[in-house]
């Protein structure tokens, strides 16, 4: 039968933000040109997710629902027979309320968006106990370059025009090293190479930085094409380093590879390495959690790869400056890993695990699942009191 569908953001403007845009809206658009045998009939709410729960179509009753950034605790409660998936993007409140008892263990999986963040999720203790009923899924970022919007191939090109940054983060240690980088070798070549900083909260003034459109998407893709060379930090979540540099997204770096932008890569953070090291798999759905890298002819240059101090960014950008082949291989494999992430195969990808926990549910059913829950939380209260 056909599976039904529901992108939903849980908390009251979660659908303004951009990240709703790529897994809500945009994840259901890709399920929906999956077809009816492989995809899904998804839709995404755009609005307040209590809205949907006091107004909601009586004709259409999803089969999934599939919870962004926040859990919708009404639609958890009054759709107890659907499969419930958590996405929490980039929130990192949740972890703190991983324990038994909690709304987040009542959830049919969590969808986590690096190899790494799969990993610790799935060794941590509660998620051990509950195991059988809550899931652990790895399903990264996709890139949203629909119209395959290229940057400038500059393969033959003696001297570049820009090097630039398309980010809301003003990290001025990385600026000022590209700044200073471009003087001195625009002093040494007689380049006049200069720096551009893409900033999307003056870009896109109107909606406060936030894309949420077709529009906005495409006209953010032909802004990274102005791009000739570029440089990647996770220069966000810096006072949670720990936990951002094993959970956060690549995907700014995805973004720019999709338009064939090279760039220099900050690799101490696992949202970049799982992209440069092609880990993304869309094998068995259990056992691909990205803990071992993909094929070598797909990884990322290496010498584009640093460790995150800033003499190796200043000698691995001035690489790129010097050497056109360089910049050439570095375009045509980023090329290669955005293929991998485009949003069929993302898509497609999640149908699968949907499709798995819904016959899950219906082969267990909630009841068989509750009372599960109540054996373990009864035995570890039983193993506690023994301890004490």
């Amino acid at each position: 039968p056909l599976l039904r569908v529901l992108f939903l953001g849980g908390a009251a403007t979660t659908y303004k933000w951009t990240s709703f845009t790529q897994r809500g809206r945009q994840l259901a658009r890709g399920l929906r040109q999956l077809g009816p045998i492989l995809g899904a009939d998804a839709r995404a709410w755009n609005t307040d997710c209590r809205a949907w729960c006091n107004s909601s179509p009586e004709d259409w009753i999803p089969d999934a629902i599939v919870h962004v950034k926040y859990v919708c605790s009404c639609a958890l409660r009054r759709w107890r027979g659907a499969v419930h998936v958590y996405d929490p993007v980039d929130i990192t409140a949740w972890r703190d309320s991983l324990k038994a008892g909690s709304i987040l263990v009542r959830l049919d999986a969590l969808l986590l968006t690096t190899s790494l963040g799969v990993q610790d999720a799935r060794s941590h203790p509660v998620l051990q106990a509950f195991s059988g009923n809550v899931s652990v899924y790895w399903l990264p970022f996709h890139h949203s370059n629909f119209r395959e919007v290229r940057s400038k191939d500059t393969a033959k090109s003696q001297h570049l025009t820009n090097v630039g940054v398309h980010t809301v983060h003003h990290d001025l240690a990385v600026h000022g090293r590209i700044q200073r980088t471009l003087q001195e070798e625009n002093a040494a070549s007689g380049a006049s190479t200069f720096f551009m900083h893409l900033d999307p909260t003056k870009l896109f003034q109107l909606t406060e930085g936030r894309v949420m459109t077709p529009q906005q998407t495409e006209t953010l893709y032909q802004q990274l094409s102005w791009l000739e060379v570029s440089t990647v930090r996770m220069s966000g979540c810096r006072t949670e380093w720990w936990f951002c540099s094993r959970w956060r997204t690549g995907q700014r770096l995805l973004n720019l590879l999709s338009v064939g932008v090279p760039a220099v890569v900050f690799g101490d953070a696992q949202g970049h390495i799982d992209v440069v090291e092609a880990r993304w798999r869309s094998g068995n759905l259990a056992a691909d959690d990205g803990s071992l890298p993909g094929p070598k002819e797909l990884h990322y240059p290496r010498e584009l790869v640093i460790s995150g101090a800033m003499h190796e960014a200043d000698t691995a950008l001035r690489l790129l400056l010097r050497n056109a082949t360089l910049r050439a291989e570095a375009r045509a494999r980023g090329l290669r890993i955005a293929k991998g992430l485009s949003l069929p195969k993302v898509a497609a990808h999640l149908a699968k695990v949907l499709r798995r926990l819904v016959r899950r549910r219906a082969r267990f059913g909630h009841r068989t699942r509750q009372r599960a829950e109540w054996r373990r939380w009864r035995r570890s209260k039983l193993k506690l009191k023994a301890v004490w």
